[in-house]
């Protein structure tokens, strides 16, 4: 399949290929405890799947709600018995959620080997001059806000040897479109919160695209 807007990738692939099955012994997450926001739907509930295929020890989902996410966990644990899936409804702009639920996550499990910032928010697609400006700010208080509190909190229950890993978009590199702007402009501003999450704590391995 090729990209319908201008990309550095030439080709995508709409199934996995066969060096990212998660069955691959290189691949294995096992010992691993793994913290994914949005991990109710979409890439996050795939992603959450993914580790738990990969055997990973625990897999901790967060998100604003609680039918996503446990509809979620029930589709893991029947593909995958055996899994350790955790629950936790938390809205990433808020600190003292985002802090409660890391805090719960580490005395429930220990230290987070995983974390996967995926939570993500699109706003209304209107051009500049016809934007809501609390709409268009929303963008940021998610994606920009919320990775700035999921973060902070990680690092403070982050075990030896830890992986940050931010789910980004192309729009950070490359324009798709008018009427984009708020996304465009936050999803970017993400990825250089994240270089500087990486100069800050070399411990860490870091990967933002």
């Amino acid at each position: 399949m090729a990209p319908t807007f201008p990309s550095f990738t030439k080709k995508f692939h709409e199934t996995a290929y066969d060096s990212l099955d998660p069955s691959l012994p290189s691949l294995s997450a096992a010992g691993k405890n793994v913290v994914i926001t949005g991990g109710g739907t979409g890439v996050g509930a795939a992603t959450a799947l993914r580790f738990a295929q990969a055997g990973a020890s625990s897999i901790s989902i967060l998100g604003r709600r609680i039918s996503p996410l446990e509809s979620t966990k029930s589709n893991i644990e029947a593909s995958v018995p055996g899994a350790r899936v955790y629950v936790y409804t938390t809205d990433v702009t808020k600190r003292d959620s985002v802090s409660t639920t890391f805090k719960e996550i580490f005395d429930s499990v220990g230290g987070i080997h995983i974390f996967v910032n995926n939570a993500g928010y699109l706003s209304k697609k209107l051009p500049i001059k016809d934007a809501e400006d609390d709409e268009w700010w929303h963008a940021f208080e998610i994606n920009v806000r919320g990775s700035f509190l999921a973060t902070q909190a990680f690092l403070h229950f982050k075990a030896e040897g830890a992986v940050l890993i931010n789910v980004s978009s192309a729009v950070s590199h490359v324009s798709v479109g008018p009427n984009f702007s708020s996304y465009n402009a936050s999803k970017e501003g993400a990825v250089r919160f994240f270089t500087d999450v990486q100069l800050e704590h070399p411990e860490l391995r870091v990967i933002s695209k």
